[in-house]
């Protein structure tokens, strides 16, 4: 068993640092990290390149959250410390993070999206293979919709050997993806830069930490843990501030919503949005952020009853077309199913006109199926 006693960049003795000691510290203004109108405040009043989304990453050291009041600060996702180091027992409780179970009901209640992570004390394949078959074992009944994280930083791990490096993560990466789940790999910008440069670091999501007014990496990265001394409301003390981050292109998809009739309508342009608006109908803001490449989704009009329909299907298009809907052609893009944010999609079987929802929100998904929704799945993936 290993004591929860990590020491790295940003721990010592297990207990969080204040700084973290990650190169490229800055001192934050009032307004760090907040949202505007031009997207997130950087700690240096500039706003962040490609992020998304704002979360946090937490574990027992912020003790017992309010989540209702993170959710109402504004908190889009969460990251939650499941579990740390490989016991030959996987049943064994002793290294689960104490908050955990309730940490991921909770995110599972209010409706925020979270993921998980793996604090590793690994000394080679076969321990970091035991690592993640612990990991999936102290899950219990959380289901993360987010990437499933193996934490590279204590100053007990191999970080001269970049070999052997890729190969634990190889072992606990292909692990939780075989479980169903996304893998990733956390580290800061430090080891990214000079010990995790095994080319098989590229199969995974990657989450960077640098406290610093902006991210630096030259590579891909998904996550940006950009702050260790973050406030949120519903935390007692400090909390690692995140970021997703969209450095590939995209565009914003508006939702719309017709009280007339009850439609919801998706489009990425500003002038159509504006249109509509004019007309009566409800601007409802962003609904996702969609890539400016991938896979097709198709946008139709339907005369007879003044409704769209939204489909991948090509041949679903054509069958449409030939029966007398409007095809107006491929309107957006789907990313990727491993790094993408799903689109879910709900059917309303009372209803003529507006009979599918889409949204990211989970709370909505279910609210919807509440009051006799079918809840179809996913219907297509965001960044």
């Amino acid at each position: 068993m290993q004591n929860d006693f990590a020491e790295s960049f940003r721990y010592t003795a297990g207990a969080p640092g204040e700084s973290g000691g990650v190169s490229g510290l800055s001192v934050a203004s009032s307004d760090a990290w907040t949202k505007t109108d031009g997207g997130y405040l950087s700690s240096d009043g500039s706003i962040i390149k490609g992020a998304v989304a704002k979360g946090i990453d937490v574990s027992e050291h912020q003790g017992e959250i309010d989540w209702d009041s993170v959710k109402e600060a504004g908190i889009d996702f969460a990251i939650l410390r499941c579990s740390y180091g490989w016991p030959d027992d996987v049943t064994s409780t002793k290294q689960h993070d104490k908050r955990f179970a309730f940490n991921a009901s909770e995110c599972e209640r209010v409706g925020i999206p979270y993921g998980i992570y793996h604090y590793s004390y690994a000394v080679d394949a076969s321990s970091a293979a035991q690592e993640a078959r612990y990991l999936l074992a102290s899950m219990g009944d959380a289901s993360p919709s987010l990437p499933v994280y193996y934490d590279l930083e204590d100053v007990t791990l191999p970080y001269g050997d970049a070999t052997l490096l890729g190969d634990m993560a190889t072992r606990f990466c292909e692990a939780v993806e075989a479980a169903g789940y996304t893998p990733g790999v956390y580290a800061n910008l430090n080891w990214w830069n000079n010990y995790l440069t095994d080319s098989r670091f590229e199969n995974w999501s990657r989450w960077v930490a640098q406290y610093n007014s902006s991210c630096t990496y030259a590579g891909s990265y998904e996550y940006w843990q950009c702050s260790s001394t973050g406030r949120v409301n519903g935390i007692s003390g400090n909390v690692d501030i995140d970021f997703r981050i969209a450095l590939d292109s995209y565009v914003s998809m508006y939702r719309l919503y017709n009280p007339y009739s009850g439609e919801h309508l998706y489009t990425e342009s500003a002038s159509e949005r504006d249109n509509l608006v004019s007309l009566g109908w409800n601007y409802e803001g962003l609904g996702w952020n969609a890539p400016t490449s991938g896979s097709e989704v198709y946008r139709l009009y339907n005369p007879y009853s003044s409704d769209h329909h939204y489909t991948m299907s090509r041949d679903e298009y054509n069958s449409l077309v030939s029966v007398g809907w409007v095809g107006e052609n491929v309107c957006w893009h789907s990313a990727p199913k491993s790094t993408g944010v799903p689109i879910y999609r709900q059917f309303n079987p009372y209803a003529w006109i507006g009979t599918h929802n889409y949204t990211t929100s989970t709370e909505e998904r279910d609210h919807l199926v509440s009051l006799g929704w079918v809840d179809e799945g996913v219907a297509w993936y965001g960044v």
